[in-house]
């Protein structure tokens, strides 16, 4: 006896083909799908097993639950698209368990694709994360090109704006933690999607070989350069992505807990200097909640200033300006050769509580006209003077030096 296998059974007379699935049809309310199959080989006599996945969630997989009214046929109509399985095991039972004796597979009956969501709803903003009125887009495929009806909590939404073929900006002037907003087209197709305001409590804390506590008020904590840090997400859910930002400029990094259990993270900071560490966690709408630490690296601050700029509005080294960490003020300066101040400029943090990082602007080099084209660069050599208050000490520190102007 050979093994068991199946063949399809259904007609697909757009593909021209055989198939095992039929999508359903929108006209009908989208449940009138169809699974249709002959058995062959195997040992007799056999029985037929149906079961239908359901989903615990939008990124999970989820369980398998009997249909009994399917047992023993081998086709079925008025289905729902979705995964089904398809167990086909023999009740004579003296061969033992094998290809002829058992079979299973699975079975996908389409999504009806007259109305397909490309991606998910989506904010731009979080008002309505804070259940004030706002705006929510949604890109979606309409095979009809028809006029689409959306609604919110069975509710219809009064003057959708269609940004583009596919993208629609929808008003939602009283939004609630959790709602559904289904879309429908003219020939009934409709989809619906759980817009899910609630976003958990964003917490974090690290920790290193080193763990200095600096300010037990501030909770500041100081690590040695080039030493591991392991930061430890404490978030309360809900949420679906984590970013973090390490402050020194380096890219964030992101994470999605369909990834599985989110296990500490490792970073490294290379240079001193006081940096704000930033744990960001959204839900699936985009709404954020976040949390930040000071860290101090080493002593605390640093000061980086280059020898040589080029002011010829190319888009590189167009500015001279020292790169900084660690202050709660600077002051800046720029002087030619013969000790005249050309240029000074003044910044603080805005935040004189906690270290934010700031910048800035830096000097564009001499101003140039007629009167002076020939002498302004005639010595291209000048000195800076750096004066920063640091911000865990309050300490003054100071660094000056040469610099070369290049055209």
């Amino acid at each position: 006896t050979s093994p068991f296998s199946i063949t399809p059974a259904l007609f697909n007379n757009e593909e021209n083909t055989n198939v095992f699935a039929l999508e359903p049809n929108c006209d009908t309310g989208q449940s009138d799908g169809q699974i249709g199959f002959t058995i062959n080989g195997g040992v007799q006599p056999y029985e037929v097993i149906w079961y239908i996945e359901s989903a615990t969630s939008s990124t999970t997989s989820g369980t398998w639950t009997l249909i009994p009214s399917a047992r023993n046929s081998t086709s079925q109509f008025n289905l729902i698209s979705g995964n089904y399985k398809i167990v086909i095991q023999s009740t004579f039972t003296e061969c033992g368990s094998n290809e002829r004796t058992y079979f299973e597979q699975l079975i996908q009956v389409p999504i009806n694709d007259e109305l397909l969501p490309l991606g998910t709803p989506f904010l731009t903003d979080q008002s309505l994360c804070f259940e004030n009125p706002g705006r929510i887009y949604i890109d979606i495929f309409d095979n009809q090109a028809s006029n689409l009806t959306f609604y919110y909590n069975q509710e219809i939404i009064q003057n959708p704006v269609q940004l583009s073929t596919n993208r629609y900006s929808l008003d939602i002037g009283d939004p609630q933690e959790y709602a559904v907003l289904e879309v429908r087209n003219t020939r009934g197709c409709n989809v619906s999607f759980e817009i899910k305001l609630g976003i958990g409590e964003a917490d974090f804390e690290f920790t290193s070989p080193s763990n200095i506590i600096q300010n037990s008020n501030q909770e500041v904590r100081s690590v040695l350069t080039n030493e591991v840090v392991t930061f430890t997400n404490l978030s309360t859910d809900p949420y679906v992505t984590e970013e973090w930002i390490f402050g020194d400029s380096s890219d964030p990094i992101t994470r999605e807990t369909s990834e599985g259990n989110l296990t500490p993270i490792t970073y490294t900071y290379n240079l001193e200097g006081t940096y704000v560490a930033t744990l960001n966690i959204y839900n699936e709408l985009g709404c954020v909640s976040s949390d930040y630490k000071p860290i101090i690296v080493g002593s605390g601050y640093n000061v980086m200033v280059p020898n040589v700029f080029s002011p010829n509005n190319d888009g590189v080294n167009d500015k001279f300006f020292p790169k900084f960490s660690g202050f709660r003020d600077v002051t800046f300066e720029v002087y030619d050769y013969r000790g005249n101040l050309l240029y000074s400029e003044y910044q603080q943090s805005n935040n004189p509580d906690f270290a934010e990082p700031f910048t800035i602007e830096g000097w564009s080099g001499p101003e140039i006209d007629q009167s002076n084209l020939d002498s302004a660069d005639s010595n291209p050599y000048y000195i800076y003077n750096f004066f920063g208050t640091t911000f865990q000490q309050g300490k003054l520190i100071e660094k000056s030096g040469p610099f070369l102007l290049v055209r």
